[in-house]
């Protein structure tokens, strides 16, 4: 990671937050709440973060998301990562309890910059959303791929 204007900003290309080896950060950004993270790509894996610590590590500078095999307590809302990084190119959420409503076509087109959207990945819960929403997106995004129930 490299440290910008003091210990106030941290700017970095990758942050994974996990137990592997493969991770660049490990878990407890608590006591970092008046840094200001802008990173490209993050990645979360472990299961000891919370969903303040992820929005923490979003910004409008992120463009890729990864989450994978963790569980927040509480939620995670999909709506809330958008809020956070709205130039998302790639969204990959599987084997979480992160809420993806039933307005998540909506939220996309709202709140992310859909024209560079590459990819997503979500479980989708139900099939109980606004259709005339997702072909609005489609319309838009040309590369939607990778719907789970």
């Amino acid at each position: 990671m490299k440290k910008l204007i003091g210990s106030d900003v941290i700017v970095a290309e990758k942050v994974i937050v996990g137990n592997s080896k493969q991770a660049i950060y490990s878990t407890g950004l608590s006591y970092l709440k008046s840094v200001v993270f802008y990173v490209k790509h993050v990645e979360i894996l472990s299961r000891l973060i919370t969903p303040e610590e992820v929005l923490q590590l979003l910004s409008y500078k992120t463009k890729i998301f990864k989450c994978g095999e963790t569980k927040f307590r509480p939620n995670l809302c999909f709506k809330e990562i958008l809020e956070k990084a709205p130039n998302l190119e790639v969204i990959h959420i599987s084997n979480t309890n992160i809420k993806v409503n039933d307005s998540w076509p909506k939220d996309l087109l709202q709140l992310n910059s859909v024209d560079s959207l590459e990819t997503v990945y979500l479980p989708i819960p139900d099939f109980n959303f606004n259709i005339k929403n997702l072909v609005d997106l489609m319309k838009v995004v040309f590369y939607l791929v990778n719907f789970v129930n």
